[in-house]
Formats: structure tokens, C-alpha cells, sequence
């Protein structure tokens, strides 16, 4: 799994570079940028909630090889599109088929690890995406300033290499109904009913889903505003620019994971979500108060630190309190309301940077980040109260 998500990141160029590409290429107004970039991200919703009941019923490895096979179709439409509605149609639904991979990719992780060990399990495809996206985030930015119609084929190319690896690679993973009872805690044993339901009788994963939805707001700028703050930082040399920090942001993610992780493992993971959130937000902060290189790296590297805490801890926290028997779907719907705010952040941003500079909009982004902390005794409490049902179911 980790080899597959390395393959597939070394080409993930389209989606981090569609803001520029559409101001830059297409000379496409902000406002409507945003909405397009909105619409491309708001695809992750419905395919995240179909891939996990998919990957649930029908299995883990079917669903990663079909979904990518038909995004694979839809990004090679959005090469030859005519104009920027077509092209925001094709990725959209691009993005929509790429993202009902992502469920089955949690649930294979859930399905393969302990659930002491799943932070560290975790860890390893994420460390395998972003040391793809340091190779690939380099090779993406000289493409956009000289050739970058090769967008396009380079992340097809990657993505059925991705295919290859799983089809040869992956045995299926999904659970055996029979042995539902071998589920590592009580929260995992096996119910029946739809994903709703469990949402609602378990609220501490309502409130942290709602909690990574507020921070996504800010989160969401690293592919909208940055990219065009660099652009208009170092006229010219944007894209480079931009490829730039998140070099540096994949390379610490590939590279400092495995000790971050191991360092904050006895935290617990919602400690360590919420030294996430601190982390996020002095670096979005940041932004708006630097201009030069090398602060704006210093503020890539808070934020990059922040991620990793928060990405190899957040789908932990959901499969340890997810029933076996729905963990796709159960990982899919809090990953979809966390894009909620993951969609609506460009198409805020985008008509709010016809009115206020892009430093106000980075101070927003730090202020809405931390604001998000304020759901953690919530969520703490509604655990406690989830875990006592446990105990006297």
C-alpha cells in the first residue's frame, strides 16, 4: 500500500497546481477560480461516501483498481478540454472517482493493524504519498512553466502504475463476517445498520469530524491562496515558488513521520490532534506576516509538522471507535464532512481576495485553525460517555 500511494503522489500535479493553472494558463478571475477549484475539491464528498460503502460490501482492493481506472478516463478528458468549464467538469468528476479510493486505503490499514499500533500503521502510506509528492511536486512545478499540457499525462501515467502495483501487489483484505468477533476492542465489534446511525450513537466521532471540517477551512489554502500569494510575491516564478515550500513540506512529512510519531505515540491521539491544530495555525499565521524565502519555509515547516501529527492521528482515532463491519463507510463519512470545509475554503477565499489582501486571509486561516481546539472537551466528553455505553452494552 505504502509502495502504491508513493507511485501515485509522484505524479498528483493537476490538482496542486489547478489555481495557477487556471489564473496563469487560462487567465481566469480569482473569484471564479475559486469556485472552480470549490467545486473540483467538493467531488470528494459523494465519491468518499459511495467508495466506502463500495469497499465495505464489495471489497477493498476491487474498489482501489475501479475507482482509479475511471478517474484515469476523466483526467485524460480534462487534458483535451476547450475552456475552463469543461476542464473544472472533467475533474470533477475526476476527483470524484479518485477519491472513493480513499476509504478502502484506511480500511486496509484498519484491517491489517492492531489497534495500538494503527498511529504508526498510519504512518506508512502517508510517508510513502509525501515522499512521492517531494519527487513529484518538483518535476510539477518546472512542468507548469514550460510544458504543462504533461500535467496531465505524467498523473495518468502515475496513477495506472499505482493500478499495477495493487492488482499484483494487494490481497483483499476485507473482513470475513464470520470472525466480525475478533474485532480489537469493543467499540470495533461488528453491527448492524447504516453509517448515519452509528454517527449518531457514537457523537465523540460526529464532533471530530466536525472539528477537522473547521480546520480544513484554513487547511484548504495551501492549494488556493498560496499558490497565488507566490505568484504575486515573485511575479514569474510562482509555480517554482510554490514548489518550493511544499518540497519542503512533503520532504519532512516522508522523512520526519516515523520519529514524530514515534516521539508523541503516548500522547494519545487526540492530544496529539490538538498539538496539530497549534502547530497549523502558527504556521498559517505566519504566512501572512513574512515575505521572504526563507520565512516563508520556516512557516511551511510549523505547518508541515502540524499535518503529520494530524493525519496519522485522525484516521486512528476513527477506526479504533468504528465497528468492523463499517469501517470503510465509517471513515468515509468523517472524512467527508472534515471536506466540507476542504471545499468551501477556495470559494470563500476566492471572493473574499477581491476585497481584503491575502495577509488578512492568512490571519483568518490562523484564527479559524485554532478555533477548532474549542471541540476538543466535547469530543472528550462524548468518548467517555460512547465508551461507558460500551460497557454497559
Amino acid at each position: 500500500m505504502t509502495l502504491a500511494r508513493f507511485i501515485n503522489a509522484c505524479g498528483f500535479f493537476v490538482v496542486p497546481f489547478l489555481s495557477l493553472y487556471l489564473t496563469v494558463i487560462l487567465k481566469i478571475d480569482l473569484p471564479t477560480t475559486g469556485l472552480c477549484v470549490g467545486l473540483v475539491q467538493a467531488a470528494i464528498l459523494p465519491g468518499s461516501l459511495i467508495g466506502g460503502k463500495f469497499a465495505d460490501k464489495y471489497g477493498r482492493k476491487t474498489t482501489l483498481i475501479t475507482g482509479n481506472l475511471i478517474a484515469v478516463v476523466w483526467l485524460a478528458a480534462a487534458a483535451f478540454a476547450s475552456g475552463y468549464i469543461q476542464l473544472t467538469l472533467c475533474l470533477v468528476l475526476f476527483r470524484a472517482f479518485q477519491s472513493c479510493t480513499q476509504p478502502a486505503c484506511d480500511a486496509i490499514v484498519a484491517d491489517l493493524a492492531a489497534a495500538d499500533s494503527r498511529q504508526i500503521a498510519y504512518s506508512f502510506p502517508y510517508m510513502g504519498s509525501n515522499l512521492g509528492m517531494a519527487c513529484g511536486t518538483l518535476l510539477g512545478g518546472l512542468l507548469f512553466e514550460h510544458a504543462p499540457a504533461l500535467l496531465f499525462l505524467c498523473n495518468i501515467v502515475c496513477i495506472l502504475g499505482m493500478v499495477a502495483v495493487i492488482h499484483f501487489g494487494l490481497s483483499e483484505t476485507l473482513y470475513n463476517k464470520n470472525a466480525a468477533t475478533t474485532a480489537g476492542n469493543a467499540a470495533e465489534k461488528a453491527v448492524t445498520g447504516s453509517a448515519l446511525r452509528i454517527l449518531i450513537s457514537r457523537p465523540n466521532l460526529l464532533i471530530i469530524s466536525i472539528m477537522l471540517m473547521v480546520l480544513e477551512l484554513a487547511f484548504s489554502q495551501n492549494l488556493f491562496l498560496l499558490p497565488l500569494q507566490m505568484q504575486r510575491l515573485f511575479p514569474g516564478h510562482g509555480a517554482t515558488g510554490f514548489s518550493s515550500l511544499m518540497i519542503v513540506n512533503t520532504i519532512l512529512c516522508a522523512f520526519a513521520t516515523a520519529p514524530v510519531v514515534g516521539a508523541t505515540k503516548k500522547l494519545g491521539a487526540l492530544k496529539n490532534i490538538s498539538l496539530a491544530i497549534i502547530l497549523m495555525a502558527l504556521g498559517f499565521t505566519m504566512y501572512g506576516l513574512v515575505s521572504t524565502m526563507g520565512a516563508l519555509v520556516v512557516a511551511t515547516i510549523f505547518w508541515s509538522f502540524g499535518e503529520i501529527l494530524l493525519f496519522s492521528n485522525f484516521g486512528s482515532y476513527i477506526a479504533n471507535h468504528s465497528p468492523i463491519s463499517h469501517r470503510s463507510r465509517m471513515s468515509a463519512t468523517a472524512t467527508s464532512i472534515g471536506m466540507i470545509g476542504f471545499w468551501l475554503g477556495p470559494m470563500i477565499s476566492g471572493r473574499l481576495a477581491a476585497v481584503f489582501s491575502f495577509e488578512t486571509l492568512w490571519f483568518a486561516a490562523g484564527t479559524i485553525a485554532i478555533s477548532s481546539l474549542l471541540l476538543v472537551p466535547f469530543v472528550n466528553k462524548a468518548e467517555k460517555i460512547t465508551n461507558q455505553g460500551y460497557l454497559n452494552g
